[in-house]
């Protein structure tokens, strides 16, 4: 059953996980170099990034960018980095936002990358049949019970150490819209951000494709 949807709502996050702390880059000199770079990279002045001795592990340097209705939050710590996107414009912003974000990254030990896609999709089909085809079975003790249903599914990929979580369940903001989840797990991380995208772009293509779900792209 295909199925016709429009995302109402996109975000967007990347994760980077270190083999060991980046002690050395987020001390002394070499953390005011990297502020700076950052400021400049991401056309921030200094006041913008804010440091937190707190949090070094995962959100020691922070800071906030907004793009029309687009934010981009970053959190850069020790042992790992989470960058979110929420509401991106288009392709080309992610592949520029989290390029230069990968400048920060690329001679770092990086043990596994995250990036992670959540939409809420609306439709004007009938999304309750469109999970049932998905998931058909339901226990018959649910049956008098049951609202509505999803599906879960994890896919490997071995040749690039991937592995993808997906999840396709109604939204918790309206019964006619879907919620759609993929997270794509490198571990052991094989690849810069560029080629890690490209993968997740071309597995998440191929998902929707099984799924029968088409996305309406804005006239």
């Amino acid at each position: 059953m295909e199925l016709i949807v429009k995302p109402e709502g996109t975000d967007l996050l990347y994760q980077a996980f270190f083999e060991e702390p980046i002690v050395d880059r987020l001390r002394g000199d070499s953390l005011m170099t990297t502020v700076v770079n950052m400021a400049k990279a991401f056309g921030l002045r200094l006041n913008n990034i804010k440091l937190n001795n707190e949090t070094p592990s995962d959100n020691f340097v922070h800071f906030f960018i907004f793009e029309g209705i687009s934010s981009f939050e970053v959190s850069f710590g020790f042992e790992e980095v989470s960058a979110r996107l929420i509401r991106p414009l288009g392709e080309e912003q992610v592949v520029d936002l989290y390029g230069k974000l990968w400048q920060f990254l690329e001679n770092l030990p990086i043990a596994r990358q995250r990036i992670y896609i959540q939409q809420q999709l609306s439709s004007e089909g009938d999304t309750t049949a469109f999970l049932k085809a998905l998931n058909p079975y339901v226990p018959s003790n649910f049956e008098k019970l049951l609202h509505r249903q999803g599906v879960y599914y994890t896919l490997k990929v071995s040749e690039h150490q991937l592995k993808i979580y997906l999840t396709v369940v109604p939204s918790i903001f309206r019964d006619d819209w879907l919620f759609l989840s993929i997270d794509n797990e490198f571990s052991p991380n094989l690849y810069v951000f560029q080629d890690a995208f490209k993968i997740a772009k071309d597995h998440r293509e191929f998902i929707l494709r099984e799924l029968n779900l088409k996305i309406q792209l804005e006239k």
